[in-house]
């Protein structure tokens, strides 16, 4: 579980960023938050129960559609009017305002290390190109799709970086052997967040891949995320977005009108009516 590296706040400061781009994605701490409260207000039952109530209600407690964080927590009070000793001891601005998750509760969020998150930690670690290769060729070995998902999955968790040895390491026996969908986008994702663009060409597959290949919600917002968020890439991929929305009807690429909208909020690219 990542928390020391975490850089995002439940209440986030950015002003720059839309609305629905701060809570579409929700954040790791938000959904241990809840968990939290869960826990210390009396279990599931009770808990839902608060939930359910909370968002009927909502525009009892705002006068709106939507709560504010303080109209959240004062849903809190007023539903469990019982507990306010327990709502007091919650170090609320810990969890609101700090990055990741608050020093008091990391005790609670000890998981147990799979073997492939145990080997990912290993590759890491190590400084050597031949052992890291033979890690590498321990992790295809004999191993379903499935594991090799949890290993890059949870490498793209790691605050570390991988260098481009490895990165080849990782896309010589992994990729080309087992060239899934699923596979290639977490692959591509590591090579972003590591800013390894190999002069261009993991920029290119990775605009390939989203525009062209598979151009679902579920690939394309996170990948052209990353690449605006990372300077050297971002003109990239608004570049190749803008040669989207305005090419003809027959060189239109296969993106359905839900995900150009949501990846026009996510580069900031406004989209002009269609005739």
């Amino acid at each position: 579980m990542q928390n020391e590296h975490s850089t995002d706040s439940l209440v986030h400061k950015d002003l720059t960023k839309l609305p629905m781009n701060i809570i579409k994605y929700v954040s790791e701490q938000g959904c241990v938050f809840l968990d939290y409260l869960q826990e210390v207000l009396g279990g599931p039952t009770e808990f839902w129960s608060f939930l359910v109530k909370c968002f009927f209600n909502r525009r009892d407690f705002s006068g709106s559609e939507y709560l504010t964080t303080n109209d959240f927590k004062d849903s809190l009070y007023d539903h469990f009017k019982e507990k306010h000793g327990v709502l007091d001891s919650v170090k609320w601005d810990e969890w609101f305002n700090q990055p990741g998750i608050p020093p008091s509760y990391r005790g609670f969020m000890a998981i147990e290390k799979t073997d492939w998150h145990r080997k990912a930690d290993s590759l890491v670690d190590e400084k050597e190109y031949e052992k890291s290769r033979d890690l590498i060729l321990e992790v295809t070995r004999n191993t379903d799709d499935r594991a090799i998902i949890e290993f890059l999955t949870y490498l793209l968790t790691l605050p570390t970086d991988l260098s481009p040895a490895k990165l080849l390491l990782i896309e010589r026996p992994i990729l080309e052997m087992r060239p899934y969908c699923e596979i290639k986008f977490l692959w591509l994702r590591l090579c972003i967040k590591n800013k390894w663009s190999d002069d261009g060409r993991i920029t290119k597959t990775a605009l390939n891949f989203v525009c062209n290949e598979y151009c679902l919600p579920k690939y394309a917002c996170p990948i052209f995320r990353d690449l605006y968020e990372w300077e050297e890439t971002r003109q990239s991929a608004i570049t190749r977005f803008r040669a989207i929305i305005t090419a003809t009807d027959d060189n239109r690429s296969k993106m359905l009108p839900e995900t150009i909208n949501e990846l026009s909020s996510i580069l900031g690219v406004a989209l002009e009516p269609r005739a």
